[in-house]
């Protein structure tokens, strides 16, 4: 005999598997309606990567800056060369020819004005190679950071040589010295200007051995500088004592001061 509470319960359980059905088949049709209506939008998914490092063969006001120190270069040569021809034909003389100076020339003096803010560019460039790190970049405003401290360097010590040059010195002798002074300087950044390219746009292997060419550069510009003030003021033992007082005061302990100076800006 049929247990009927048995077929009750099948039947029970076969109504409600229907309606769990069409509950979701209605619950699809919803959400298929839904999507229908709603607009689709496709949102773009980018990813933020590691920005290049700026290093100073990839920036282009780099190259720009060489171009323009190079085209005041050229321009100075052409507007007057002929207190370079002069200021080289006299230099290694032992005898000092303070008339020379006196026949200075307008020309001259404005060409000589362009090459002292050149090598102003050509130092700042150069200390700016040498004191940057690559994470932080190789950035132009820096660069003109560094250029005005050393303007404001060269003017510096053009008043302090001025006044002591004043205070102690003759003004033919002082007038000589502050000609050869610059004059060293001008070729120094001269010599190092071709550097700077190498430096910048060659491989990185040779890097060391432009930088050593470079310090001995410098080298011979002090070697250089030591034997004209000796030229000029020695005259006694005595005299000797104040040159290389000066130079420790004025010409080396500077530079140490000036390299702090640069650091704190870059």
């Amino acid at each position: 005999m049929p247990n009927f509470d048995s077929i009750q319960s099948v039947k029970n359980s076969a109504i409600s598997l229907t309606e769990t059905i069409n509950l979701k088949d209605s619950i699809l049709l919803k959400d298929t309606l839904a999507k229908i209506d709603t607009p689709v939008v496709d949102v773009f998914k980018a990813y933020i990567g590691i920005s290049h490092p700026s290093f100073p063969n990839t920036e282009v006001w780099v190259f720009g800056t060489l171009i323009v120190l190079f085209s005041i270069l050229v321009f100075s040569f052409n507007r007057s060369s002929t207190w370079t021809k002069e200021s080289l034909r006299y230099f290694f003389k032992m005898k000092v020819r303070t008339s020379y100076f006196n026949k200075t020339t307008l020309n001259d003096f404005y060409s000589k004005s362009i090459l002292i803010l050149f090598s102003i560019g050509v130092f700042s460039l150069y200390s700016y190679l040498h004191i940057y790190k690559p994470e932080s970049g190789f950035h132009f405003n820096n660069f003109i950071y560094l250029f005005l401290v050393f303007l404001a360097f060269y003017l510096l010590k053009y008043i302090i040589i001025s006044i002591l040059g004043y205070v102690f010195l003759e003004s033919a002798n002082l007038k000589t010295a502050l000609e050869y002074y610059y004059n060293i300087l001008i070729f120094l950044a001269i010599s190092l200007f071709p550097l700077l390219f190498c430096q910048i746009y060659m491989n990185q292997n040779f890097v060391f051995i432009v930088q050593t060419i470079s310090l001995i550069f410098g080298i011979i510009a002090l070697v250089l500088l030591t034997i004209k003030f000796f030229q000029i003021f020695f005259n006694n033992l005595l005299v000797s004592f104040y040159i290389l007082l000066y130079l420790c005061t004025l010409e080396i302990l500077p530079l140490f001061i000036l390299y702090r100076v640069v650091r704190m800006f870059v």
